[in-house]
């Protein structure tokens, strides 16, 4: 109870103006300092979103790779069956032609089917990775301008307090206080 009581005894030793003077250097401080924190924040998350991007960019390459690899493997497969069933073929004496020929051909556009089915479907992965880095990218690039933003905002809010704080300084060097100024009232009539 008696620190209020000081801390009222002690700013009475001070003029409006130099109290005004105060305030506006802290609301100076607190505008600034605020939109740098603000600014910091948004620049780590347009760091963060960056880093995303060029992560989903290279497991997309990855899988791409990867698909284009797994399409080999099945077209080797594919190849050695068929080098299989020939054999078979040619050790049955049955020979190449009629359903034989058929069958082979079948089994030709199968395998050919499944390796083409195995390359659209690391495409379509992969594009759906491109997207989310495309979309990453763009999260950073809107965070960026964000984080010059906020620092713009914080030197208005700054130069406002400052226009503020001068404000009161003249209002209070004029009226003597805060508590002087003069009160207009309508009730005159």
């Amino acid at each position: 109870m008696l620190f209020p009581l000081r801390l009222i005894f002690w700013l009475n030793w001070f003029s409006p103006s130099i109290l005004g003077a105060l305030a506006a250097g802290v609301a100076i401080y607190g505008a600034i300092s605020g939109s740098r924190q603000q600014s910091k924040q948004y620049k780590a998350y347009a760091r963060a979103n960056a880093l995303n991007a060029a992560v989903l960019r290279e497991r997309a390459e990855a899988t791409t790779a990867s698909y284009g690899q797994r399409e080999e493997q099945q077209r080797r497969a594919a190849r050695l069956a068929a080098g299989e069933r020939n054999a078979a073929i040619a050790q049955s004496g049955a020979g190449f032609g009629g359903s034989n020929e058929d069958l082979e051909r079948q089994n030709a556009v199968f395998a050919e089917l499944d390796a083409l089915n195995i390359r659209y479907e690391g495409y379509l992965i992969s594009k759906d990775l491109m997207a989310e880095s495309r979309q990453e990218g763009l999260s950073a690039g809107l965070m960026t301008s964000s984080a010059k933003a906020a620092t713009r905002a914080g030197y208005i809010n700054a130069a406002a307090a400052a226009l503020s704080g001068y404000g009161d300084i003249a209002q209070g060097a004029r009226y003597g206080s805060p508590a002087s100024k003069p009160t207009y009232s309508s009730s005159r009539y």
